[in-house]
Formats: structure tokens, C-alpha cells, sequence
């Protein structure tokens, strides 16, 4: 799961701790009776965002105990991960990244995208070329210091050398995937406004998209 963990930003006074705990605390309760998926050794890895507790640079700490109602603690299994994180399934890696890279690489744009016949750029050829940027820069981040909030000392946990199998982005933009280089990119998208998500099968390299029905619908 990949932040926001909250709907607002985070306020580090006793009303915003005590609602972020009670949040973390209804997490737990919901957990706990999923006593089938702890057997089967289901993990829960959570990575912070934008509007949750800490310094808004990356790479992001990993969200405190003491804020998480020691959720970690009381459920196995569950992970509370930095950002971005790197998770290795056997000899498949992927990396995990809350950020709206791509957002913020178009808005950087030095020169608009153009289709071969002068025309402004497709979304797909969009996409693909700042997905190409990432993958042949072999960084999460690929902007300027200045326009980037990176901690420099911290700077090599947002390499992408060597490619991984997969990487996973979190942002604002619509939800796709591309494949490039043999590896895969997915923009999975803010899952609160359609229910979609995608499922990937390490071992068969499968990219599956799913969604949550609207039973109200």
C-alpha cells in the first residue's frame, strides 16, 4: 500500500496524532481476523507519502511505531517500509515508489512532445518517453536538485542501475504500464478515484489490471 495513508497532511499536534492513531488503530481491528492470509504468510507492506508524518524529501523514513498504533507489532507480517522501497521475490526485484514523478517530469519539460507529423504528443507518447527518460537515466528522479526534494546523501537508494524487473510509481497520473528494456513500468494511479490497481505475477512477468466493482452500481 502506498501513501497518503490519510485523505489530509499530516498536523503534528495532539488532535492530528490522537486521529492518526485511531486511523491505524481501525487498521489493526480490520487485520487481525485475517487469520487465512497470515498462515498463507501474505506480507502487508505499507510506504509513506505526501500527507503522512516525517520530512517531505526522498527518500522517506519509515512511518514511526508510536504513530501506528504498533500496528507492525500486533500483526504479523506487516511491513512498514521507506519510500521508495525495494523488495526482491526470489530472483525477481521490484521497486516501489510513492511520488508524482511523472507529473513533475512534464512539468519540466524543456520543449513539448510532438508526434512525428508536428502534432501535439498522444498520452501513450507521452508516457513512453518519460518512461524511457527514467529507465535510460536509471533514476527514479531525473530532475535537477533544484526542482527535486532528494536527499543527496541518500541519492543512490533512487538508482536504477541495474535495471530492476519492475517498478511500481504512485501519483496522480491515470494508471498504465509499458515495458521497456525487458523491464516493466507501471503507473498505478490514485486507487480512491476508480478502485483500480494492477496485480503482478512475479514468476510469469504478467502485469494484470483489476478493479473493485461498485456494488451500489
Amino acid at each position: 500500500i502506498m501513501g497518503s495513508l490519510c485523505s489530509t497532511p499530516f498536523v503534528a499536534t495532539g488532535d492530528g496524532i490522537k486521529s492518526y492513531r485511531d486511523s491505524f488503530w481501525q487498521l489493526k481491528h480490520l487485520l487481525l481476523p485475517l487469520s487465512n492470509h497470515v498462515r498463507c504468510g501474505t506480507r502487508f507492506i505499507l510506504l509513506p507519502g505526501p500527507n503522512d508524518p516525517g520530512a517531505q524529501t526522498l527518500p522517506q523514513a519509515p512511518l514511526p511505531p508510536y504513530l501506528t498504533a504498533d500496528l507492525a507489532q500486533e500483526v504479523p507480517n506487516v511491513v512498514f517500509a521507506t519510500n521508495p522501497c525495494r523488495i526482491r521475490h526470489f530472483s525477481r526485484e521490484m521497486v516501489f515508489c510513492r511520488h508524482d514523478v511523472m507529473r513533475h517530469l512534464r512539468r519540466h519539460e524543456v520543449l513539448p512532445l510532438r508526434e512525428t507529423d508536428g502534432g501535439p504528443a498522444s498520452a501513450a507518447h507521452s508516457r513512453n518517453e518519460s518512461v524511457q527518460l527514467i529507465f535510460d537515466q536509471a533514476h527514479l528522479v531525473p530532475l535537477p536538485l533544484e526542482h527535486s526534494s532528494i536527499l543527496w546523501a541518500y541519492d543512490h537508494s533512487l538508482r536504477l542501475y541495474p535495471l530492476p524487473h519492475a517498478v511500481f510509481i504512485g501519483g496522480v497520473t491515470p494508471p498504465f504500464e509499458v515495458g521497456y528494456e525487458g523491464a516493466r513500468f507501471c503507473s498505478v494511479g490514485p486507487f480512491c478515484r476508480q478502485a483500480e490497481f494492477f496485480a503482478y505475477h512475479p514468476i510469469k512477468d504478467l502485469m494484470e489490471p483489476c478493479g473493485v466493482h461498485d456494488r451500489a452500481g
